[in-house]
């Protein structure tokens, strides 16, 4: 309901934050302290990874100050192997990729403040440039989810735009074709990195 709950800066004037903001605030503290630590990611959720003594990666949940394995954000969160290797989840990201983080959510905050007329995507569309130099391997989830919001957008704008109201026109309209095809595609590829919809329980 309140985006601003994301956001570092809540979480330190209020003392509390949840599974966003908590991670980065650790992160602020443990780089002052030059101790190791990592942001990592589950679906719809981030926590820390840091080194312990004797060299070896543990996790660590500062919203409920619990130590819990990979295996049980596996079996929990349906993570798949898949998405493991590809390294969109339970992956230890360095400074860059944090900031580049940062990035994308101030993207997505855009999106609910701004309506897409407005520029038309533009600002969106710098940010995941940005962000995505810091991701040499092209395999920020984040990122993919963003860009299926800028390409939808896009599309929904040109159509209405167009007074295109039917499947049938969207094929015979090349740049409309274009853009719902580029779209598909970033789905597909979102699945190719090995990631599964939760079940709506969860």
């Amino acid at each position: 309901q309140d985006y601003r709950n994301f956001f570092v800066t809540k979480a330190l004037a209020t003392g509390g934050g949840q599974c966003n903001s908590m991670p980065m605030v650790y992160l602020l503290l443990a780089e002052r302290l030059d101790a190791p630590a990592y942001l990592t990611f589950a679906p719809q959720h981030s926590f820390i990874k840091y080194q312990k003594n004797d060299g070896s990666i543990t996790n660590y949940e500062p919203t409920s100050n619990w130590h819990i394995t990979d295996t049980w954000y596996q079996e929990n969160l349906f993570i798949s192997a898949t998405a493991i290797r590809s390294g969109i989840y339970l992956d230890t990201l360095n400074k860059q990729k944090i900031i580049a983080q940062c990035i994308l959510e101030l993207a997505t905050q855009y999106t609910y403040k701004i309506p897409f007329i407005i520029d038309h995507g533009e600002f969106i569309k710098k940010c995941l440039f940005e962000a995505n130099k810091y991701y040499p391997k092209q395999n920020n989830i984040n990122a993919y989810f963003l860009y299926s919001v800028y390409l939808k957008g896009s599309l929904q704008y040109f159509l209405y735009d167009h007074n295109i109201t039917n499947l049938d026109q969207i094929k015979n309209n090349e740049f409309a074709n274009s853009l719902q095809k580029e779209y598909q595609q970033n789905e597909a590829y979102i699945k190719e990195l090995g990631y599964r919809d939760m079940p709506a329980d969860m």
